[in-house]
């Protein structure tokens, strides 16, 4: 038996999409800065570590470089 407002827990990890990064960011993130392919902007990220901040009547999604799992790369990417 399970309470009814029991929720499943969602899957820990997620791919998003990065828009754009911190001037003080890592050598490693560069190609997500200058990416013109939305696929190459790709991170794996452990979604607890997603911030929401809501300014005004925008809201924005924040993760910190050190929660970034992992960066997809096509094969003929250094």
């Amino acid at each position: 038996m399970l309470p009814d407002d029991f929720e499943p827990e969602r899957d820990a990890y997620i791919e998003a999409t990065v828009i754009d990064i911190a001037d003080d960011c890592s050598k490693q993130f560069n190609s997500l800065r200058y990416g013109t392919i939305s696929d190459n902007k790709k991170i794996v990220v452990d979604q607890k570590m997603i911030q929401e901040v809501k300014i005004k009547d925008s809201t924005h999604h924040l993760i910190l470089e050190n929660y970034v799992l992992g960066v997809y790369r096509r094969p003929n990417e250094d």
